[in-house]
């Protein structure tokens, strides 16, 4: 037996030995909520403490305008990026927080100032189970058209993480009351989508290098963004280590 284990330590055997794998990423639910003439709107929606929330919020008055989001449980939401503005009339964000406590209201609310503000405010949120709980996105990009189109690609996106939620937060500018259609490999989860903002995901298990995907929808609008973001699964990879070995 001892002579086995020279053997073996001499030839660099490596036996490899599972830390706490990572955690399963899932959609646990998604949310959406729209106001017409008015600066904030508000989601209702109950969800799970420990899960990661991300919300997507859009105005079409100015861009200049700022958002707050805030919900039931006083939480700190952080902004994906920066805003990103399509033209002089509208403006998109994105936020998350991790490792939430569990909510029952996120609201999304508007301002400008100088000057006011009332005009149509959507948002629409991802409620994901098996994300990590501190420090979770990975990357993002933005896109945007000014142009008259029914579909919108996103900005390419190269991510330092294997096993990562991609999201695509759209925002349109023009009323979609038919269908929104996801890009290949990406879905729309139920209550993803209203008549103006849908997000859609693919869950990857393999790092990404310069990935996009798109979304298509069925009334033409002048204008149109996109902020795809990678949030990251919870957990460590497997590890090779040597095994002790009594000589």
């Amino acid at each position: 037996m001892r002579i086995l284990a020279r053997i073996l330590l001499a030839s660099g055997f490596l036996l490899a030995i599972s830390s706490p794998g990572r955690a399963t990423l899932a959609v646990v639910q998604a949310a959406n909520n729209l106001s017409t003439a008015a600066t904030a709107t508000t989601i209702t929606v109950t969800t799970t403490s420990g899960n990661l929330l991300v919300i997507l919020a859009a105005e079409g008055a100015n861009n200049t305008a700022t958002v707050t989001i805030s919900d039931s449980a006083s939480q700190t939401w952080t902004q994906v990026g920066s805003y990103i503005n399509p033209n002089t009339s509208s403006r998109t964000s994105m936020w998350y927080v991790p490792n939430s406590a569990s909510v029952t209201t996120i609201t999304a609310t508007w301002s400008n100032n100088p000057g006011s503000l009332s005009t149509t405010v959507r948002a629409v949120m991802y409620e994901i189970s098996g994300a990590a709980t501190s420090s979770p996105l990975d990357t993002s990009n933005t896109s945007s058209s000014g142009s008259v189109v029914t579909t919108l690609t996103t900005g390419s996106i190269t991510t330092a993480n294997a096993n990562d939620i991609l999201i695509d937060g759209t925002n349109v500018g023009a009323n979609q009351s038919t269908t929104w259609s996801a890009g290949s490999g990406y879905t729309l989860p139920a209550n993803s989508t209203n008549d103006r903002v849908a997000m859609s995901n693919k869950i990857v298990s393999t790092t990404q290098s310069a990935v996009t995907t798109s979304i298509s929808w069925t009334n033409t609008a002048t204008s149109c963004v996109s902020i795809f973001a990678a949030f990251k699964a919870s957990g460590a990879a497997s590890t090779p280590k040597k095994p002790p070995v009594v000589l």
